[in-house]
Formats: C-alpha cells, sequence, structure tokens
C-alpha cells in the first residue's frame, strides 16, 4: 500500500510541475508571437513540448531521488 501512495505522490508532483511548465511555455509562446515575429512555428513547438513534458520528469525524478536517498523520510 506504501508504494502505490508514494507513486501517486510523485504522479502527483509531476502534474503539478508540468502544469506550471506549459503555463511558462504559454509565456514563451506569447512573447515570441508579439516580439519575434519570424520565428518557424515548428521548431518552436519541439522546444515547447520539450519544456513542457521532458523538464517535469527531470526535476520530478531528482526531488524524489533526494527525498529517498539524502533525508530518508517517507513522502508523505
Amino acid at each position: 500500500m506504501l508504494v502505490w501512495c508514494q507513486a501517486l505522490h510523485i504522479v502527483k508532483e509531476y502534474f503539478m510541475v508540468a502544469n506550471y511548465m506549459w503555463m511558462l511555455c504559454e509565456g514563451l509562446h506569447l512573447h515570441l508571437a508579439l516580439v519575434v515575429v519570424f520565428v518557424r512555428e515548428e521548431r518552436t513547438m519541439k522546444w515547447f513540448f520539450a519544456i513542457g513534458w521532458g523538464a517535469p520528469i527531470l526535476i520530478v525524478m531528482v526531488h524524489s531521488l533526494v527525498r529517498l536517498y539524502v533525508t530518508q523520510d517517507t513522502f508523505m
């Protein structure tokens, strides 16, 4: 039961970080649309997907490993 609870907590943390990263991507997109007019949309969308879905994986993985190995506490 404890493993499922910890896994659910990690998934919740991932989606919270992904939510904030997508807000960052939206702000970057608005900045690019207003300031930099001549940007290739396909290339920027690949970066937005990498930032929006990939960066949260790295952040949550590092956070989970630090909590697991350094603090020796449970996730809850």
